[in-house]
């Protein structure tokens, strides 16, 4: 529910007219009407005023929005670390990493001409592929999750 239909839905259950609702907390009936609406959101004054006079806290559904982008923060940072892990997979050139896991040049030249060798480049292609994937699909997700957080985010606040 949007911060305007909480502001109407409060008016008519309380039975409060939006010029003595206006008037009560310092604005003009036309911004009242905005607020309800338009989609426009009261100055942090104006939202103070109204949780002071009426008890009524329009930023506490907010808090689910600000846990969505540390949320949203922290999987960024997990797809940073993902990304990393692929770049050094795709920096070490094969012949390197074969040293690094077997130790012996002789039987680095030994894989190279086996079918063993091929499964292995096989299965980092894989691991490769696999992480793209998720790559492509957290940043879809991430971007879903930003454009729903910038359609709740208080008009004041946009960018």
């Amino acid at each position: 529910m949007s911060m305007g239909d909480r502001i109407k839905q409060f008016l008519v259950e309380n039975s409060i007219s939006q010029r003595a609702f206006a008037d009560s907390i310092g604005v003009t009936e036309g911004s009242v009407s905005h607020y309800i609406n338009k989609g426009v959101h009261p100055s942090l004054a104006v939202l103070e005023k109204i949780r002071t006079l009426y008890g009524l806290d329009l930023l506490a559904r907010e808090q689910p929005c600000r846990e969505l982008v540390e949320a949203l923060k922290s999987f960024e940072a997990f797809i940073e670390v993902v990304n990393a892990r692929r770049d050094k997979i795709n920096d070490q050139d094969r012949i390197q990493t074969s040293v690094d896991l077997i130790g012996s040049t002789d039987l680095i030249l030994t894989l190279e001409r086996s079918t063993a060798f091929e499964d292995l480049r096989a299965a980092k292609e894989k691991i490769i592929d696999e992480l793209n994937k998720i790559e492509a699909e957290a940043k879809a997700h991430i971007n879903k999750k930003l454009e729903e957080y910038s359609q709740l985010k208080p008009a004041h606040l946009k960018e």
